[in-house]
C-alpha cells in the first residue's frame, strides 16, 4: 500500500535509520526513483568487510535499495524466471532512471554457504542469464 518499497532478505538485516536514510534521500532528489546504500557482508570465519557501491552499482546484492513503488509497477517487479530477477530490475530502472547514493553502510548482507550465491554453478548460470538478456554488465557482483 506503500509508496516507496524495499526488500530485505530473511537472513539480512537493516540497520536502524536505513529507512529515513533513504527515503529522505528520495524526497530530498525528485527526479531520483531510487536510492541505494553501502553494505556490510558478513561470512563465516572471516573478518566483517563494508562493501562501497560509489563507483559500481552493481556490486550490491540488489537488496537495501528503496524503489518508488510506481517504477515497479512500470517494470511489472520481478522476472520468476530468471535466477536472479532482482539484479534484472535494477538494471532495467538504473538504465532509464536516477538513483541516489548513499555512502554508509546502512544494512547486513549475512553470506552462507548454503544460500544460491554460495553455488559457483548456480551464480555463473544467473550470470549467463543476464548477460544474454543485456551483454555484458560490468561490476555485476560475481560472489
Amino acid at each position: 500500500k506503500g509508496r516507496y518499497i524495499i526488500i530485505l532478505d530473511s537472513d539480512d538485516i537493516f540497520k536502524k535509520d536505513i529507512l529515513e536514510k533513504l527515503y529522505f534521500a528520495l524526497k530530498k532528489e525528485k527526479d531520483a526513483k531510487f536510492s541505494y546504500c553501502d553494505y556490510e557482508e558478513v561470512a563465516l570465519n572471516k573478518k566483517n568487510k563494508v562493501v562501497s557501491l560509489k563507483r559500481n552499482i552493481f556490486y550490491s546484492i540488489a537488496g537495501g535499495i528503496m524503489y518508488k513503488k510506481e517504477v515497479l509497477k512500470e517494470f511489472n517487479g520481478y522476472d520468476g524466471k530468471l535466477i536472479f530477477p532482482e539484479y534484472d530490475l535494477l538494471i532495467k530502472v538504473s538504465r532509464k532512471y536516477k538513483g541516489v547514493y548513499i555512502q554508509e553502510p546502512l544494512y547486513v548482507y549475512k553470506r552462507r554457504k548454503s544460500s544460491i550465491t554460495g553455488d559457483k554453478n548456480i551464480v555463473e548460470l544467473g550470470r549467463k542469464q543476464l548477460f544474454s538478456k543485456y551483454g555484458v554488465i560490468r561490476g555485476l557482483r560475481g560472489y
